[in-house]
């Protein structure tokens, strides 16, 4: 039977853009879509970056693939150091996802290159959320170069909304005379839906359980060589508590390529730590800026102020007593109503759940609370908030999903007694 295969042909490069030629065998064809053909474009001109730094995003991006599948990726040449963080990723990979070790996949590469070059700064990805603020105002004081990745949360064609985003840096002087840095990709829209079933026990998305901390780290790769960073920061989505598969995680902290490390940075915070965190700079500042918490891009703003990310932002900034129209949002106390409707309506993976776990910690009858208009109303209604919550906490998880996280634990039981005694 011939073996599941994925391989890097050549890379072109256009001016600022990396478009990848690959070719992976017809059992693989499932997964792929077929005209489109994964692509990166940088703020500068890519043509004197060596093949084994413009490789990595692209290995970042099948690696996993790989890794799932059990196929085999061969590559002509790739950065020594990228290479060998993959071996130890993919162990700790396969701590969550046993799978892994059940699968014969395999790299072969023709030329590791050791790639040295100066280095005098650091840089963050910075998307302008909760997160990516905590990080950089962790780091103030490094003067962080920004990089904003196109592709991950904004959709490509979304010109307006990317104008929107580059004026409110623009218009942000916290972020006067720092370098800000974009990259676009389709590393979101070259595969197709079928990845999702590679995970046995997928409660969110390949996205966000396995891909988006490797892609995200590795497409930096070109713009750390050119621009000599030390290290790039990416800041956590969870904290270090939180017990949930994501793809990015400490995990990352074992990524490096050429003389640049990664740093998984803020994770000894929880979601309501970071606003804490945030509104008392705010305070010392004596300045607000805005934060792009929103995933939903069809309307003008930077948030729209209805998505269950920007309702958890909301009641977040209304308990720490700010008004959440100094943080980029426009709305008033009818937001309340729109956190009632989803709390009684939408059904709760495990994130929202802690999201939301840690945002009813805070709510006490005594409690401060930036007031829209009338005090006694508005906080009825942050009680009634709680009092939804609790009937969600006291029925979560569902049946349904215990019984498929226990399916999870003796099949990767299963699949380890198989692994040390059979394959």
């Amino acid at each position: 039977m011939k073996k599941s295969t994925i391989q890097l042909h050549d890379i072109k490069v256009e001016n600022n853009k990396v478009i990848y030629d690959y070719s992976y065998s017809s059992d693989l064809k499932i997964y792929f879509k077929n005209k489109e053909k994964l692509y990166v474009t940088y703020d500068f001109e890519v043509s004197a970056i060596p093949k084994s730094i413009l490789a990595i995003p692209w290995l970042a991006n099948f690696i996993t693939i790989s890794w799932f599948s059990g196929c085999t990726i061969i590559i002509d040449e790739i950065d020594d150091d990228f290479l060998e963080c993959l071996e130890i990723l993919k162990k700790s990979f396969a701590e969550e996802h046993v799978v892994i070790l059940a699968k014969n996949s395999n790299l072969i590469v023709n030329k590791s290159i050791k790639n040295t070059f100066a280095v005098d700064k650091e840089a963050m990805l910075f998307s302008g959320g909760l997160d990516a603020w905590t990080t950089f105002l962790k780091h103030k004081e490094k003067k962080l170069d920004l990089i904003t990745i196109q592709g991950s949360d904004i959709e490509l064609g979304n010109i307006e909304k990317m104008d929107l985003i580059r004026n409110s840096y623009q218009e942000n002087s916290l972020l006067t005379g720092l370098p800000v840095h974009f990259i676009a990709s389709n590393f979101r829209d070259f595969h197709t839906r079928h990845l999702e079933k590679l995970i046995y026990f997928n409660y969110v998305d390949w996205w966000t359980m396995v891909q988006f901390g490797i892609v995200l780290t590795a497409s930096t790769a070109p713009l750390a060589y050119y621009y000599g960073f030390s290290n790039v920061f990416i800041a956590s989505s969870l904290n270090e508590k939180e017990d949930m598969v994501w793809g990015s995680s400490k995990l990352d902290n074992h990524i490096k390529f050429g003389n640049t490390t990664i740093t998984h940075d803020g994770q000894e915070f929880n979601r309501f730590q970071k606003t804490e965190f945030v509104v008392k700079h705010v305070d010392n500042l004596d300045k607000t800026f805005p934060l792009r918490v929103c995933y939903k891009h069809n309307f003008s703003g930077l948030n729209c102020g209805k998505c269950a990310k920007c309702l958890r932002m909301i009641i977040s900034l209304i308990l720490k007593n700010k008004n959440p129209n100094d943080f980029g949002f426009n709305v008033d106390k009818d937001v309340y109503n729109f956190i009632i409707k989803q709390l009684t309506n939408s059904s709760f993976g495990f994130r929202e759940y802690a999201f939301w776990l840690e945002i009813d910690s805070e709510i006490k009858n005594d409690i401060e609370f930036y007031v829209f208009e009338n005090q006694k109303e508005e906080k009825e209604k942050i009680l009634h908030i709680s009092s939804l919550f609790n009937k969600i906490n006291a029925n979560f998880p569902s049946k349904t999903f215990k019984i498929k996280r226990l399916k999870n634990k003796l099949r990767n039981k299963w699949l380890l007694w198989k692994v040390k005694n059979i394959l």
